[in-house]
Order: C-alpha cells, then sequence, then structure tokens
C-alpha cells in the first residue's frame, strides 16, 4: 500500500516538474508555482529513496543539486546521497 501510494505521489511530483519546468526556465512564474517546482526537485528523490530505488535517488538528488545549488535542502540531499 505504502509502495502505491508513494508511486502515484512520484507520477504526480514528475508531472507537476515537467509542465512547470519550462515555464521556471522562462522565469515566467509567479512566486507560488516557482516555489512548487523548487519543492518537487526535492520531493522527487526523497520519494525515490523511500521507495528504496537509491541509484534514480541519487541521480535525481544530483539533478536538484544542480539546478538550486543555494537551497538549504541541498545539504539534506548530500547526506541522503
Amino acid at each position: 500500500e505504502k509502495s502505491r501510494v508513494l508511486d502515484r505521489a512520484l507520477g504526480l511530483f514528475r508531472t507537476v516538474r515537467d509542465t512547470l519546468d519550462p515555464l521556471g526556465k522562462q522565469d515566467r512564474l509567479e512566486p507560488l508555482p516557482q516555489h512548487l517546482l523548487e519543492n518537487v526537485w526535492f520531493e522527487i528523490p526523497h520519494t525515490l529513496f523511500s521507495l528504496g530505488r537509491h541509484d534514480e535517488a541519487i541521480t535525481e538528488y544530483g539533478a536538484a543539486i544542480h539546478r538550486y545549488p543555494h537551497d538549504v535542502r541541498v545539504l539534506t540531499a548530500y547526506v541522503q546521497m
């Protein structure tokens, strides 16, 4: 049950990221959607880690770190990696 819920959440996080990311790169997001985009960049690897998909999580943590190097969540990402 837990893994099914996490898989569904992962799919939704990826949908949000894929939808908002092009607009974020064009600096066309209001503050709330921009904050949501930043959150999903870090929630995707957290969710993968919770699912035990560690290799994928490491790849996604690296992408989040590269995308938001000054975010405070980078430290948590490095610890998880």
